[in-house]
């Protein structure tokens, strides 16, 4: 056991008694983990609105990876980006980034790029001009090439069972995938180039295609997510 201190982005919050919460957060030492908060939700607490989805914290803990449930001692609020908990559609988005981190990350998996990605992505849904297509679209591509798959730099990728295109894989026609590479690689703008419907559809499949590697599949588990050959 080891006292750490660590800065750590909340994924997400329940209650877990009528005095305390579970709180998932990714940590930039630690990965991403479950610990109790005992207290928090008390009338009293001076630390009730540290744990809010979004907030990026310091914390102490007695980190244990074979607990079950980390115990977290003490945090600090360090950035809460209020003008995302403000805005509804910001806030929908925002919690899109967190539900993508907290399904497709392994318990423990330490990746300090992804990291410091989550909270630039963050800032940028925090502080920039809003359009909501762009912002999920760029955090869903820049998620996969932090995670071992950069999309626009090899031509096939081999899951566990099978090598395939990876137009194929996003089941996509060749012109969209051309199309969303030039965009991505360029820092364009998806939603004045390709529209707001096909926006959408490129969000779907994303969204499938993640779930179906990173989520469903057995490299998930390992620190290895993907074997990436280049032709």
């Amino acid at each position: 056991m080891s006292i750490t201190n660590t800065e750590c982005i909340v994924l997400r919050t329940r209650k877990y008694s009528d005095s305390s919460k579970l709180v998932t957060v990714f940590g930039r030492e630690t990965g991403k983990f479950t610990a109790i908060v005992k207290g928090v939700r008390n009338i009293n607490s001076k630390q009730s609105g540290i744990y809010d989805y979004f907030n990026l914290i310091s914390i102490v803990l007695n980190l244990k990876e074979n607990r079950d449930l980390q115990i977290i001692s003490k945090a600090e609020l360090i950035n809460g980006f209020d003008n995302i908990k403000s805005d509804l559609d910001r806030l929908n988005c925002g919690f899109k980034y967190m539900e993508l981190i907290n399904n497709s990350l392994s318990d423990y998996y330490v990746n300090s790029l992804i990291f410091e990605f989550v909270i630039s992505e963050l800032d940028k849904l925090n502080n920039l001009e809003f359009k909501r297509f762009n912002r999920i679209i760029c955090f869903q591509l820049g998620f996969l090439k932090l995670s071992g798959l950069n999309l626009f730099s090899v031509n096939t990728v081999r899951n566990i069972n099978e090598t395939y295109s990876v137009s194929e894989a996003l089941n996509m026609n060749n012109e969209d995938f051309d199309n969303i590479k030039q965009i991505f690689m360029n820092g364009m703008d998806f939603e004045s180039n390709m529209g707001i419907y096909k926006c959408e559809k490129i969000i779907d499949t994303l969204d499938f295609f993640i779930k179906d590697e990173l989520t469903n599949n057995k490299f998930s588990k390992s620190k290895n997510v993907f074997k990436i050959i280049d032709k």
